[in-house]
């Protein structure tokens, strides 16, 4: 997104200002922290403890970013709007993808961050997943808080998100619903031929087969139906931002 970040857009920074109020702040022109600050010089905004709680919290928030201070930012902004912070902070986030064995065990872990992809393995190199993930603080995923998040913290040194990001919640917020492949393909997004049949059961299967019978095609296949879980992930987030700045009104 051009234009003030998405967090200086922000003010649902205070108890009593929610979604609507915020709305109507922006309705009113009052699209940033400067604007607010710039309004409050002429007339009361909101009402006088109302605008000295905003104006703490917007110095609060200021500095935080200055900082980079993601802990303290996600501590002001409610957890429903943290895909917020997701731009701001790109160099610190992991995109998160797990597929599992017939035991709901981690097969293989896809990462995707500012250094490109990789894959872990359960019968290789998982347990040295935790030393990537514990060096980026933002974990982006699709219905992670309840999969891919509780099977992380099991592995050995137990990994776990200052920031976590279920896009899950984002693209039902969008109107989208069903799992993650369906909701690529309403977003325009593609896998190639090869790798279209396979969903969950498939990658169990796929595991399977190379664990349990050696077949390295089937460790291929599932290590990239997983890149494409993984790469899709970022770009439902972009899209999920785009039209969620549309929904919001906000434009450079």
């Amino acid at each position: 997104m051009n234009g003030p970040c998405a967090i200086s857009r922000t003010f649902q920074l205070i108890a009593g200002v929610g979604p609507w109020r915020e709305n109507d702040l922006w309705q009113h022109q009052i699209h940033t922290w400067d604007d607010f600050e710039a309004a409050l010089r002429i007339a009361p905004v909101l009402s006088a403890e109302d605008d000295r709680q905003m104006m703490l919290a917007i110095e609060t928030a200021r500095e935080a970013l200055a900082r980079r201070d993601l802990m303290n930012l996600a501590r002001l902004i409610p957890k429903r709007e943290w895909w917020r912070l997701c731009e701001t902070f790109s160099e610190t986030s992991a995109f998160i993808d797990v597929e599992c064995d017939a035991a709901g065990e981690i097969s293989i872990l896809g990462v995707s961050d500012a250094t490109g992809f990789r894959s872990y393995r359960a019968d290789c190199d998982l347990e040295n997943a935790a030393m990537q993930l514990q060096q980026r603080s933002l974990w982006i995923t699709f219905h992670g808080a309840t999969f891919d998040v509780p099977k992380l913290q099991r592995i050995q040194g137990k990994p776990s998100p200052m920031v976590h990001v279920d896009l899950r919640f984002l693209t039902g917020r969008l109107g989208f619903r069903g799992g993650l492949k369906r909701i690529e393909t309403e977003m325009g997004l593609n896998r190639p031929q090869h790798i279209q049949d396979v969903d969950g059961a498939g990658a169990i299967s796929l595991w399977s087969m190379w664990h349990d019978d050696g077949d390295r095609h089937a460790l291929e296949k599932l290590i990239e139906y997983n890149f494409y879980d993984v790469v899709h992930l970022r770009q439902i987030l972009q899209l999920g931002i785009e039209h969620m700045c549309d929904r919001n009104g906000w434009r450079p």
